[in-house]
C-alpha cells in the first residue's frame, strides 16, 4: 500500500497524482481553504500528463459534488488543474450522495452503500460493482460488522467527535441547559452521546444506518432509542418526547443534533434539508 498525496507513482502505462485536503466541512485535519489547496496542487501541476489518473479527496467544482444541502462542494482549484493538464481521468472520493460518473470524472466515495466502481483506464469504461453488508450475510457477526463502513467511519471519524464534546457541552452549559433530555439524529456509533451522558444528561440517540446502531448498543448500551427502523429520516424535524432537535448540518454525523429545549418554551425548529440530487451515470 503506498500514500499517493504530494506524489506521482507510475505504474505501467499509466500514472497516479494524489492529493488528501478537502475544503472545511467538519474542522478536521486534512482541510484546507481553496486558497491553499490552489498553491498545493500548482505544485503538483508539473507531475501531469495526459497519462495521469489524479485521484483527489475533494472533487472538482460543478462535477458530482452536491452534499445533503443541496449546496457545492467541489473545488475550483481541481477543476483547473484537470482542464488545464488534460489528465486521464479523475477519481475522488468526499460525496456520498453523489457516487458515479461524470465525464472523466469518477466519485467512488460509497460509505454505508456496500458498492464499488471497477474502471477501465484504457478505455475509461466502469461498472459498478453490488457489494454484499457484512451485516447481511449470513450468519455475520462482530467480526463482520467490524469490517463494514460503519467500523470504518467510527475509527476513522471518531476522533472528530471526541474532540468537539468539550466545547459543545459547554455551549449547552452557557446556554443554560445543565440538564434535560437531548436528541442526538444521525448518533454514528454514540461517541457524542456517551460524552453527554457521563457528563449527566439523557439521551436518545437514532440512526438510519443499522450497523452504526448495532456499534452503539456495544459502545453505550444505555442510550435509549425510539422504537422503528427508520423513526431518524420520520422524526428529524419533529418534537420527540418532549424536546425539540435542533439540526446541526455542518458537523459530523456524530453530532449532528443538539436538543435540550423544551418545546413548551417555544424552541424554534428547522425543517430538514432539501434533498439533493446529482447528475452522472452510476447511481
Amino acid at each position: 500500500m503506498l500514500s499517493l498525496h504530494g506524489r506521482r507513482v507510475d505504474l505501467g502505462d499509466y500514472n497516479f497524482v494524489g492529493y488528501q485536503y478537502s475544503l472545511p466541512f467538519m474542522g478536521g485535519h486534512f482541510e484546507k481553504e481553496e486558497p491553499g489547496i490552489a498553491a498545493d496542487v500548482g505544485r503538483l501541476a508539473p507531475l501531469k500528463d495526459r497519462r495521469t489518473v489524479l485521484v483527489t479527496h475533494n472533487p472538482a467544482q460543478g462535477l458530482l459534488d452536491i452534499g445533503v444541502l443541496g449546496w457545492s462542494a467541489g473545488s475550483t482549484s481541481i477543476l483547473q488543474v484537470v482542464r488545464e493538464r488534460d489528465v486521464l481521468a479523475h477519481i475522488h472520493g468526499h460525496i456520498h450522495a453523489c457516487f458515479g460518473r461524470s465525464g472523466r470524472h469518477f466519485n467512488v466515495a460509497a460509505a454505508g452503500s456496500c458498492r464499488g466502481m471497477w474502471i477501465d483506464l484504457g478505455s475509461l469504461e466502469h461498472r459498478v460493482l453490488a457489494l454484499v453488508a457484512p451485516e447481511r450475510q449470513e450468519g455475520a457477526g462482530g467480526d463482520a460488522l467490524r469490517r463494514g463502513p460503519a467500523w470504518i467511519h467510527d475509527v476513522g471519524f471518531g476522533d472528530c467527535a471526541r474532540g468537539a464534546a468539550p466545547g459543545l457541552l459547554a455551549l449547552l452549559r452557557r446556554s443554560g441547559i445543565r440538564a434535560g433530555r437531548v436528541v442526538d439524529l444521525d448518533c454514528g456509533s454514540d461517541i457524542w452521546a456517551a460524552a453527554l451522558v457521563r457528563a449527566g444528561y439523557a439521551v436518545c440517540g437514532v440512526d438510519a444506518l443499522r450497523a452504526m446502531i448495532r456499534l452503539a448498543r456495544e459502545s453505550a448500551p444505555g442510550i435509549q432509542r425510539p422504537p422503528g427502523p427508520r423513526c431518524a429520516a420520520r422524526r428529524r424535524s419533529r418534537t420527540w418526547g418532549g424536546t425539540s432537535a435542533l439540526s446541526l448540518e455542518l458537523v459530523p454525523r456524530h453530532l449532528l443534533a443538539i436538543a435540550g429545549h423544551r418545546s413548551d418554551r417555544g424552541a424554534t425548529r428547522q425543517s430538514p434539508p432539501r434533498s439533493a440530487t446529482c447528475s452522472g451515470d452510476g447511481s
